[in-house]
């Protein structure tokens, strides 16, 4: 014969929730149709009569919910049997009976019996209590809203009550990068992100989505119990990377995620010591064309003032043209010697070659400038 399962007793008798112990016997023994038929009448007269003295039962949902930070959260239980709850005792406590956050009775709420921190924060949907069902509305929600919350009816000797939990949630900024190199020469990564609750999960990610192991990890906590993540990473190969830095709230299921293009070229790369070469090269040339050409219009002046001037005047011009001589030839010096300095640099890192482009660029501005202020004079 089928058996079906009974509505449960209140949770004042601290029944199974699948119905009494004479069902729960009935279940392990095999028993007469005509026993177990008067078993069944026994029990249900028994529930009518409970139900007449005004016994019920509290339920609520049986999932968390979830609210946004700064939101609205709505918390619902109801009565079974259905009925009007308006002039029962409506109590809505934390994880103790003395934290008290909302309080209807005698027909009213009761504000003055309400916790500070959920004064002015709490009301009772009270259009639907004639129905056995109480909303208890938390207003801008905050992060100690997160939790347990204890549903409590009370009907002169009859009392139930329900527990619900609320889980606050928030989303964080995006991600944003910190980038230093290291007396390594090599990179951290730092990858940040604030204003998340609960804790979030961090991570670093490639190309191909999958977890680059972290070099450190840390998580604080800000006066409105946010949270704040950091997450860095060491990049040891010479390689270009496509990095990706995700933040998840596992309430939501929801990240942000930001993308880093990063390039660590190589020091001795073919690449780099062709182009710091060119660049040399292409230097020296032009310097070796200026100075030619500054040279032959030296050559031409020099000619046209020997015969404008003679005497003191030409000797003063002699010997100004043999004083910035030697400097225009240190100037040559110094360039020719960054070139070498520059084909030397095939052995080092980029840096190097750079510095010595540099440094060929100023030699020669040098003996440019030098050689036109003596043609001006």
């Amino acid at each position: 014969m089928l058996v079906q399962c009974f509505p449960p007793f209140p949770m004042s008798y601290q029944h199974n929730a699948c119905g009494s112990p004479c069902l729960s016997d009935l279940r392990r023994q095999r028993v007469s149709p005509i026993y177990h038929g008067s078993l069944i009448s026994l029990y249900l007269s028994f529930q009518m009569l409970i139900l007449d003295a005004g016994a019920f039962q509290v339920q609520g949902p049986h999932e968390p919910l979830v609210a946004m930070l700064g939101g609205e959260a709505e918390l619902p239980c109801f009565l079974l049997p259905r009925q009007n709850v308006k002039n029962m005792e409506i109590r809505w406590t934390r994880s103790l009976p003395s934290q008290v956050v909302h309080l209807y009775e005698d027909g009213r709420d009761k504000p003055e019996e309400t916790m500070e921190k959920y004064l002015e924060r709490t009301e009772l949907v009270k259009n639907v209590m004639h129905n056995g069902i109480v909303v208890l509305r938390i207003l801008t929600v905050q992060p100690s809203d997160n939790g347990q919350y204890r549903c409590a009816f009370k009907n002169g000797s009859f009392y139930s009550d329900a527990v619900i939990e609320l889980k606050v949630a928030a989303l964080g900024s995006h991600p944003h990068f910190h980038i230093e190199v290291t007396e390594s020469r090599q990179l951290r990564l730092e990858c940040k992100s604030e204003g998340w609750f609960p804790q979030p999960k961090v991570q670093w990610m490639d190309s191909e989505g999958e977890e680059i192991p972290a070099e450190s990890e840390t998580h604080t906590q800000d006066k409105g119990d946010l949270f704040h993540v950091t997450i860095s990473l060491l990049l040891r190969e010479t390689s270009q990377k496509n990095l990706t830095c995700s933040v998840w709230n596992p309430v939501l299921n929801q990240k942000k995620e930001e993308q880093l293009f990063t390039t660590v070229a190589e020091p001795n790369s073919t690449t780099t010591i062709i182009l710091g070469i060119a660049l040399a090269l292409l230097i020296l040339l032009t310097s070796i064309t200026t100075g030619h050409y500054l040279n032959n219009s030296l050559k031409n002046r020099h000619k046209t003032r020997r015969r404008k001037f003679l005497g003191a005047s030409s000797a003063t011009y002699t010997a100004t043209a043999i004083t910035e001589a030697p400097a225009n030839e240190l100037a040559a010096t110094k360039a020719a010697g960054n070139m070498a300095a520059i084909i030397e640099a095939t052995t080092t890192d980029r840096a190097a070659i750079i510095e010595a482009a540099i440094a060929t660029a100023t030699a020669t501005a040098t003996a440019t400038t030098t050689a036109a202020n003596v043609m001006v004079n």
